[in-house]
């Protein structure tokens, strides 16, 4: 998503999510609880686990079958 020395991307730049796909939606958890533990900010609707990278990318995480 960025290089190394890059600075935090513009929201001007008007790109969206950027969307990942995992295999379960225990994957999603076990990423928000690594997210949660470094301090990480996340919002989670039970269906995608969104968060920002330290360049201001939004990432978006969903399950690729429920489970």
């Amino acid at each position: 998503m960025a290089q190394r020395g890059a600075a935090p991307r513009a929201s001007t730049l008007g790109l969206g999510d950027v969307r990942i796909l995992v295999p379960t939606r225990s994957d999603v958890e076990a990423l928000a609880d690594r997210l949660r533990f470094h301090g990480i900010p996340t919002a989670d609707d039970g269906a995608t686990l969104r968060f920002a990278d330290p360049w201001n990318t939004r990432l978006a995480v969903s399950p690729e079958t429920e489970g």
